[in-house]
């Protein structure tokens, strides 16, 4: 037996992964928790993003905006403590990471 946890968009992976006869529980933090049936689209246009965190390059990838960043994925948290896990614009790193080929 397993406990399937998921975050973000993985609360919509484990709803469907979590039917396995496996799995003992699931555990949502900050993820999406679509109802039996309901679609990850039908569910963001239920709870859309406070802003448009996504950043389109020229080179066909996206990135999440920095300045975005807190409305979207640590709203609920103090100002000090959602400006330290907002990743910097020079930290190319952590953007380049985040990128996803469309």
């Amino acid at each position: 037996m397993c406990i399937l946890v998921g975050h973000s968009y993985g609360g919509a992976v484990i709803t469907e992964a979590g039917t396995d006869s496996h799995v003992a529980a699931l555990v949502y933090i900050g993820a999406d928790a679509p109802e039996e049936g309901e679609t990850e689209a039908a569910n963001g246009k239920k709870f859309p993003n406070a802003s448009k965190p996504l950043v389109k390059t020229p080179d066909g990838f996206v990135f999440l905006d920095p300045a975005n960043f807190a409305a979207d994925f640590a709203a609920d948290l103090p100002r000090e403590q959602a400006e330290f896990i907002t990743p910097e614009p020079d930290q190319q790193t952590i953007l380049d990471y985040l990128k996803v080929r469309l």
